[in-house]
């Protein structure tokens, strides 16, 4: 449990996004198309990659076209301004909320099937229930899930987000977050008793499904194919539709504000958001369009 703990809320929507589109189909992925978009206003332009956030070092290098567009930037960007996020004062943040309040209990807040399911889960992996039973059930979902991907290879280090974030560091370039870690800390506070029961039984549906798909996401991913990465990542979200507006739509939407900020001033920036965000209806590709600004996927 110890390493679910860093950096958690970093790549809770990629867990989220993994597990939930785990048992979507692969489709053809498009040709000569990266997973990156030049946003053009009539003062600036700005470059908007989408992300897995947990890959392995075998993923590298990633291609040409992506690098040149983190070059002429001069600031990077990302969900949370990875200097932040790893800061010791939020990372107490995120476990004082993610801690359940004394008199609470993680089996209390479950339905008895999905804390019997967990159980089971929990005793495959050799994971504490006693350990998980101290935490609210959206950060037990997330942390069984990145275990998972942990132990199948996957880290944070290697994730798009980590990778570009060492190279701003190296190079200089100022570094930037759309939203805060208060601001994830609060996105998960939005969902019910039910939504969370409901998301972590999801996530144990997907569990033992993960390491087959997951190949089909990143090919997705890699080949810039969008409709590929629609059905993999979102497909399954229209089974949990207010989920997905909490964790996808509402910050889309958020982002838009502060996105169009940038495109208004002089400084080019390199915005890294989890690929779920810029992809399929309500994404930031769509809302740009619709906004008037010229899209175009590199």
């Amino acid at each position: 449990m110890k390493s679910c703990k860093v950096k958690i809320l970093f790549s809770a929507v990629a867990a989220l996004g993994l597990c939930l589109g785990a048992n979507a189909q692969e489709k053809q992925a498009a040709k000569d198309k990266h997973p990156l978009w030049r946003v053009t206003s009539k003062q600036n332009s700005i470059y908007l990659l989408g992300s897995i956030h947990l890959l392995k070092e075998e993923s590298y290098p990633l291609p040409a076209v992506i690098d040149k567009a983190f070059e002429e930037c001069e600031v990077v960007g990302f969900e949370v301004d990875l200097a932040e996020m790893v800061s010791a004062a939020k990372q107490r943040l995120i476990m004082e909320k993610a801690l359940l309040p004394a008199g609470q209990t993680l089996e209390g807040l479950l339905t008895k099937e999905t804390y019997a399911r967990l159980k089971t889960k929990a005793a495959e992996m050799r994971l504490s229930i006693a350990v998980l039973g101290r935490f609210r059930p959206w950060y037990v979902a997330v942390a069984i899930s990145m275990e998972k991907l942990r132990r199948l290879g996957f880290s944070q280090e290697n994730g798009v987000d980590m990778h570009y974030y060492n190279r701003a560091l190296k190079a200089g370039k100022m570094t930037t977050g759309l939203e805060t870690v208060e601001d994830q800390v609060a996105m998960f506070g939005k969902l019910t008793k039910d939504n969370q029961d409901e998301f972590l039984r999801q996530v144990l549906d997907d569990m033992d499904v993960i390491e087959k798909e997951l190949s089909k996401i990143i090919k997705a991913w890699s080949a810039g194919d969008t409709k590929g990465i629609n059905d993999t990542l979102l497909k399954s979200f229209k089974d949990h539709p207010k989920i997905r507006e909490i964790v996808l739509t509402d910050r889309n939407r958020k982002w838009l504000v502060k996105i169009e900020q940038f495109l208004k001033g002089e400084k080019k920036h390199f915005i890294v958001v989890g690929t779920a965000h810029v992809v399929g209806k309500d994404s930031l590709v769509e809302l740009l369009t619709k906004k008037g600004y010229t899209v175009e996927q590199l």
